[in-house]
């Protein structure tokens, strides 16, 4: 594969793009008459409301019509959002614009692959990315799994130009698109780890050079990530970026521990849990009259009950059924199937047979039309298997260095079979299997 000329480089970024475009408008364009159903899901809404205060005010506030701030999530997306939306965007055009962020991320990919090991590789892993289920049907999606992907993939591309060339810029630009990264999303954060053991470990003549990197690198990150958290602790949300994570962590993650302990329905504990934290919060409600001390509250309940099931929650800490293809929003989208029906509690709790049977019925037949769409994923992660074995056979640090990533920040703090979370670990994935 690398015997295709290095002078065909624009030309095959545009078209890994273009075919990556096309199949996302396939799945996109049957739903446009009815997009504000087929392209939102329920954490749209917070981003939408965010993004038009921003588009009408200037401020990121909760809604257009709110003078509260806010902190709940990280302005990234509805940043990105909210100049669509001045400008008239309805929610298919925000699908139409999300659908090339996605296609342009399958060329920053190809791009980070022909950095690793060539055009060939590129090509592969360009195509791998543009081809992926998951990658396809979260593009028209009015969520931040894409825009968080194209930015890792970024993050990706310029950490392996900075390894190649030691030059300065990439590491900034690696640090500045890091930052932006955790202003999206809480994943982003812990890469900021990854960002100063990377500064630190490309050689240098100097160990001062070394730690002179490593400052740098915490200070371009630092100055997007540390005004945003300042911002939200003189806004009653604590010093962090976002306050979703103690929710997330507590309602969407704990409660499939206390299920797999106790034997119960996801959804009752999740009700029983709610209702216990609300009660709670009125007990004391000037403790809890701001956001920060009540995602406070909810964080420090779910790390107890993972401490109080320290087994339960280590096996349940890597769901292998993240990786498989988001086959549920592809026949959603094409308007097959309808969503509403609860599959991620008997995913979760049954098995991934249970689940196909509670979600089609007596049509799980649909299955076998995206059959080469399961062969691509498992062709994908079988060469990216392949990709880490040779990798690590001829101690590559900077593979090593991703890996850890990989595993630390997107696979491990989400321990939920949503497929879309597998977007932030897809770039490297594909550029490791364009190497085999």
């Amino acid at each position: 594969m690398n015997s295709l000329r290095v002078g065909s480089s624009r030309a095959w970024f545009l078209r890994v793009v273009g075919i990556a475009l096309l199949l996302r408008l396939a799945v996109a364009l049957p739903g446009m008459d009815d997009a504000a159903e087929r392209f939102t899901r329920p954490d749209t809404a917070h981003y939408l409301d965010s993004a038009r205060a921003i588009a009408e005010t200037g401020r990121y506030l909760e809604s257009p019509g709110s003078s509260v701030p806010a902190v709940v999530r990280g302005p990234g997306f509805s940043l990105l959002l909210a100049p669509f939306l001045a400008v008239g965007a309805k929610e298919a055009g925000l699908a139409l614009v999300l659908c090339l962020i996605g296609a342009l991320a399958a060329g920053i990919v190809y791009l980070a692959g022909r950095e690793y090991g060539g055009t060939g590789v590129g090509v592969v892993a360009g195509l791998l990315y543009a081809t992926h289920l998951t990658a396809i049907v979260a593009s028209p999606l009015i969520l931040s799994d894409t825009w968080f992907g194209f930015l890792v993939a970024v993050e990706l591309w310029m950490a392996l130009r900075w390894y190649r060339t030691g030059r300065t810029r990439f590491l900034v630009v690696l640090a500045l698109v890091g930052g932006l990264g955790a202003l999206v999303r809480p994943l982003g954060r812990p890469w900021s780890a990854t960002l100063l053991l990377l500064a630190f470990a490309r050689p240098a003549p100097r160990l001062r050079v070394r730690f002179g990197r490593v400052l740098l690198a915490a200070l371009v990150f630092g100055s997007v990530a540390v005004p945003w958290m300042a911002r939200n602790a003189s806004v009653g949300g604590g010093f962090r970026l976002d306050t979703a994570a103690g929710n997330a962590l507590l309602e969407h993650v704990a409660v499939f521990v206390l299920a797999r302990e106790e034997g119960g329905n996801p959804d009752d504990i999740r009700e029983r849990i709610h209702a216990e934290t609300q009660a709670e919060f009125a007990r004391d409600p000037a403790t809890y009259a701001t956001e920060g001390p009540r995602s406070g509250y909810q964080m420090d309940r779910a790390l107890a009950i993972f401490r109080q099931y320290p087994e339960t929650s280590l096996r349940m800490a890597f769901q292998p059924m993240t990786f498989a293809p988001d086959v549920t929003t592809f026949f959603e989208l094409l308007g097959v199937t309808r969503g509403g029906k609860g599959p991620m509690a008997v995913l979760m709790t049954e098995g991934p047979g249970a689940a196909a049977r509670h979600y089609f019925g007596d049509r799980v037949w649909l299955l076998a039309l995206v059959v080469p769409f399961l062969l691509q994923a498992l062709v994908l992660y079988a060469a990216a298997l392949v990709g880490i074995v040779r990798g690590i056979l001829r101690r590559d640090l900077i593979l090593g260095l991703f890996l850890l990533s990989f595993v630390v920040v997107f696979v491990f703090p989400v321990p939920l079979a949503v497929a879309r979370y597998v977007l932030p670990a897809l770039p490297l994935l594909c550029v490791l299997a364009g190497v085999t």
